[in-house]
């Protein structure tokens, strides 16, 4: 029997080759369309209750589809910032979404180094499953949340 060990390094380059290859026909044929799963993007957004003055963190934001509906909900000092380990995607996402208080930045989800307390609201659709530690990533991300209100701060799908 060959039991190779799992190497979560080597899982993150080639999730991140991966998603760099894939990004523009993912976004191109599912995600901008609105079909498939991604229909759950509005029901997504509707149970974040995304304020005008929300700081907001998408968490494997990929293409920018979430960040993206998510910021109609912000005013002027609203701020929508979208994280992945795909350059490719963020540059997808960039270039979708026009409005000054946006930010995207390549990251590991799994090493947010965000100080404690920046977020107001966390959404995330379809991302925790590619960590190799998601249980981590809860934690990383409810470390980074302000405390207030704190079990309506987190949507995911």
């Amino acid at each position: 029997m060959n039991c190779e060990v799992f190497d979560p390094v080597q899982y993150k380059i080639n999730t991140r080759l991966n998603w760099n290859n894939v990004a523009p026909t993912y976004h191109k044929d599912w995600a901008n369309r609105g079909v498939g799963p991604f229909k759950s993007t509005t029901e997504l957004v509707k149970a974040a209750e995304i304020s005008t003055d929300d700081i907001v963190l998408d968490v494997g934001c990929g293409t920018g589809v979430v960040s993206k509906q998510s910021s109609h909900y912000l005013g002027s000092s609203g701020i929508i910032i979208g994280i992945d380990i795909s350059r490719v995607a963020l540059s997808i996402a960039k270039s979708s979404i026009n409005i000054p208080n946006r930010l995207f930045i390549e990251m590991d989800g799994e090493n947010l180094g965000f100080p404690a307390g920046s977020f107001s609201k966390v959404i995330s659709q379809y991302a925790l499953m590619f960590f190799p530690d998601p249980t981590y990533v809860l934690k990383m991300i409810k470390r980074i949340m302000k405390k207030e209100k704190e079990e309506e701060q987190v949507s995911w799908l």
